[in-house]
Parts: C-alpha cells; sequence; structure tokens
C-alpha cells in the first residue's frame, strides 16, 4: 500500500510537493487550485505499474481519464521531466522521471530516471543515455514496460514493486442517477464505477447471493441521517429488483427520492464494502447535493469504516467545513488517532502561475496549527456585510 507520493512538474505544480497518505486523507481549497489532479495521482501510479505497452503509463486507468494527451500532465504541458517518489507502507521507495517531447508529433512518453529501495538496503537505478535508452551502471540497456523492468532482473525487485499495489476506485462527483429497475449481471464488479453506476448491483447482490450485511450497514446509516428512511431491496418481481427507501409502512423507489438520497448511496456502499486487499477509495466532493447536517455524518462514517478494515485507505476532496470540522471533532473525542488523519490545503499563487499543497496539523484537542486565512471564511464575510447593510438602511 502506499505511504506518500512526492510529485514535482505535475499538472499544475512546478515544485515539489509531498502528499503523505494516511487511513483518512483530506484536500480542501478553492475551485480549479489542482486537488482533483491530486486525486489522480494514485491513479497514476497505478497505472504506470500496470501498464503493458512501453508508455510511462496508461492514459486511462480504471475507467478515469488522466490525460488527453500524454503532455497533459506535465506542469504547463512543457518539454521538461515529471519526476515522482512513492513509499510503501513496508518502507520501499520507488522513483521514476519521465517527459514528454513536445518537437515529437507522437508526442510519446520517454523515461528518463528510475529508482528502487527496499527495506532490507537493497537498491538498483537506472538512466537514459545519450541515446534515449534506460541503461544500468554497466551500460546495458533495461527495457521498461510501463516502469516495470522487463525482466526483473532480481527476485527482491518483484517483492517491492509488489507492496505498491494498491485497488483504486475512483467515484467522482457527477454521479450516474440510479435505475427504476435492475437485473444482476453474471458478473457484478467489485468497482463501484466513476460514477458510482455499478453500486446498486454491488448491493442488491449482497441481499441475493450474501448475508445482508453490507446492506444493514448502509441501511442503519441511512435511517441515522435521514429521518428513520431506511434502504431495502425490492425482491417481489425477481429477476428484477429495485433499490427503495422505506419508513414505517411508505415505500419509494431511491428514483423517486432527493437527489442527495441517490447520489451519496455510491459512496456510503464503497466505504462499507469489506476489502480482502489494499484498497483506496478516492472520492470527489462527497458531499455533493447532500444537507450540511449530513456532511459530518459520512465524515464519522468513513471513520468508522477505516477504523475497522486495515486495508482501506479514503483520499476525499471536499468543499465541506463540516466534514472537516467532523474529523477535529472525532480527534479530541479520541475516535481518531492524529496518525490516520492527513489534512492537506491545496492554494494557487497567481504570481507564481502554480499551485502547492500545505499540511494542516490537527492537534490531540482538535484543534489546527498553519490553518489558512482565505478559506471557509465566507459565512463571517456574508455575516459582516448583512450588518453593514443593515446598519445603513
Amino acid at each position: 500500500m502506499i505511504n506518500s507520493i512526492a510529485f514535482a512538474n505535475y499538472r499544475i505544480f512546478a515544485n515539489e510537493q509531498r502528499l503523505e497518505l494516511a487511513p483518512m486523507t483530506v484536500l480542501f481549497g478553492k475551485n480549479n487550485t489542482g486537488k482533483s489532479a491530486v486525486l489522480k495521482l494514485p491513479l497514476l501510479v497505478e497505472s504506470a505499474l500496470k501498464c503493458k505497452s512501453q508508455e510511462v503509463f496508461s492514459r486511462i486507468c480504471n475507467e478515469v481519464v488522466l490525460c488527453d494527451e500524454f503532455r497533459d500532465v506535465v506542469y504547463n504541458k512543457g518539454n521538461r521531466a515529471l519526476t515522482i517518489e512513492v513509499t510503501s507502507t513496508q518502507g520501499d521507495e520507488l522513483s521514476f522521471s519521465f517527459f514528454v517531447d513536445v518537437l515529437d508529433k507522437s508526442k510519446k512518453t520517454h523515461l528518463e530516471s528510475w529508482g528502487l529501495k527496499d527495506a532490507n538496503g537493497n537498491n538498483v537505478s537506472y538512466q537514459m543515455n545519450d541515446h534515449q535508452k534506460m541503461v544500468d551502471s554497466n551500460d546495458n540497456e533495461i527495457i521498461f514496460i510501463g516502469i516495470t523492468p522487463t525482466p526483473i532482473p532480481e527476485v527482491w525487485m518483484t517483492e517491492a514493486l509488489g507492496h505498491f499495489q494498491t485497488e483504486n476506485d475512483y467515484i467522482s462527483c457527477i454521479r450516474q442517477l440510479p435505475a427504476r429497475d435492475y437485473r444482476l449481471s453474471d458478473d457484478i464488479h467489485t468497482f463501484m464505477g466513476t460514477k458510482g453506476e455499478n453500486a446498486y448491483e454491488y448491493l442488491i447482490s449482497d441481499v441475493v447471493s450474501g448475508n445482508g450485511e453490507l446492506l444493514e450497514k448502509v441501511s442503519n446509516w441511512y435511517k441515522k441521517v435521514f429521518d428513520g428512511w431506511s434502504v431495502v431491496i425490492d425482491q417481489s418481481r425477481v429477476p428484477s429488483y429495485s433499490v427503495e427507501l422505506q419508513n414505517k409502512n411508505v415505500k419509494n423507489n431511491i428514483l423517486d427520492t432527493g437527489a442527495g438520497i441517490g447520489q451519496s448511496l455510491p459512496e456510503i456502499v464503497a466505504i462499507a464494502k469489506t476489502c480482502e486487499k489494499p484498497w483506496q477509495y478516492i472520492l470527489e466532493e462527497p458531499e455533493t447535493h447532500l444537507h450540511p447536517a449530513a456532511h459530518a455524518e459520512m465524515a464519522e462514517f468513513m471513520v468508522h469504516e477505516v477504523s475497522l478494515d486495515k486495508h482501506k485507505q479514503i483520499l476525499v476532496e471536499t468543499h465541506s467545513l463540516n466534514f472537516i470540522l467532523r474529523l477535529r471533532t472525532l480527534v479530541a473525542k479520541n475516535e481518531l488517532d492524529t496518525n490516520d488523519l492527513a489534512l492537506y490545503y491545496v492554494k494557487y499563487d497567481e504570481e507564481t502561475g502554480a499551485s502547492s499543497l500545505k499540511k494542516v496539523m490537527v492537534h490531540e484537542d482538535g484543534s489546527v496549527s498553519d490553518w489558512p486565512s482565505d478559506v471557509f471564511n465566507e459565512t463571517y464575510k456574508e455575516a459582516v456585510l448583512l450588518n453593514n447593510a443593515q446598519k445603513n438602511r
């Protein structure tokens, strides 16, 4: 599982930045500052490790489009090297850099350097020579598929590279509307899908073929947050199934409920799902379409589920102050360890034309250090404007 990612010349980030991943990692900041770009970094690494061609990475990973052209991921689409350094939770270090020759019509990726180190002190590095070939210290050419040497020369390297393998399930802020009815396919997706489109079938299959434990967890969250409305699966018209909301004797198809009900279900299903191997859920604005009171409850649910499943990581970008405040409250109540939370502010600098990541330290009492002055103060500003307007009437 990945422990941290350092990067430079990536998207809107020119200088080196470091993202340390905790079980619960949260990004916040204004629009168009690079939060979504950071969210896609684990996918870029996964794509590079799983790539089957001599490109450094694939433009699409788990149905998530990482770029239209390879040069899109390089800062200012320039002819410079993008560098990435990754550490694993087992203590391994993987680094690589590549560039896209913008003068070449094919605009392909070219690996420039590559290094690997494990926790036992084994290490190896390769560099591009003057003929644009990757070579070892003896000038022997090394062929790469993605960022994997082929063949891998030593056993320890295979083991170390395996420590970086994590399944990344990315759910965007624009989610698919639920269907009125579902028919189960033979192959149930374990990924929720970029628009959460697979979550409904996955939840239904838990009832039809499983023990219903997942549905119970999802339904309990809904009952707590939405005034007693529980999630049920209607099996009265098999082979068709429907996801419904029930409160006492009233039942509504989820398609006929408020937007927030259906928009939040894919994320709740994903978070509640049991993981049998390293799995990272990457969520864009999980609070979308939800009442502010539900933002905090979603944050608490994430923390609870991560604490129960050590295979699970959650990486979130949010515009919700309530979401962040609940995390701080859980820290103060000793229900969330400060080491299990990483909070980052993403800021764009108009003068330099680049963004940066700034870690906000959360202390044991829930207080914070280095809190940015220009974010989440909008309510206060609007209250001052209202007060002044009332005085001037």
